[in-house]
């Protein structure tokens, strides 16, 4: 009797010490993800400083009325952006949902819709490969679409086939 109660005792013990680990492993988990969650929205800020930055240095070009350097700078920033998110489309192996998809691609609208009267361009062919084919992929317009903004009436002008010298961007001079 008095060996089963001890075999009790060390069964009871060893479920202690492993339901110590087990809780001490999951605080430890907790406080690194705690950890990197912080640091995320600590490049979430540098990003958005980063994208407020370079709104001011394009905003002085506009100011200081020299609109083909800032249309350039603007043109750099989304086909980086474009870039980036056609490499992710290509070759991450975790696509985004189709609710995620769809919202980005609503989004991208407009880069597609930019990028027909101002085809995007660069020395390194395969870079324009990977954006013409994730462009692609991408709804256009509605040509139904009676709005008002710059780039349906940029689009507009593209479809009636006018030319037009004040929309001829830097990069196509």
């Amino acid at each position: 009797m008095v060996a089963g109660f001890t075999f009790e005792i060390v069964k009871i013990k060893i479920l202690i010490v492993a339901v110590v680990c087990l809780l001490l492993g999951a605080g430890a988990g907790f406080l690194w993800a705690s950890r990197a969650f912080a640091r995320l929205e600590i490049s979430k800020e540098i990003d958005a400083a980063g994208i407020a930055a370079m709104d001011a240095n394009t905003l002085a070009l506009l100011r200081l009325n020299e609109t083909n350097s800032a249309i350039e700078q603007l043109e750099m920033r989304m086909d980086g952006a474009v870039s980036t998110l056609a490499a992710w489309d290509q070759y991450v192996r975790q696509k985004p949902d189709e609710k995620t998809r769809a919202w980005r691609d609503r989004l991208l609208t407009s880069v597609k819709v930019y990028h027909q009267s101002f085809p995007f361009k660069d020395d390194d062919t395969n870079t324009v490969a990977l954006i013409n084919s994730f462009l692609a992929k991408i709804p256009g317009r509605s040509t139904n679409s009676t709005c008002k903004s710059g780039l349906c009436r940029l689009d507009d002008l593209r479809l009636a086939g006018l030319t037009n010298l004040t929309i001829t961007s830097p990069a196509q001079k």
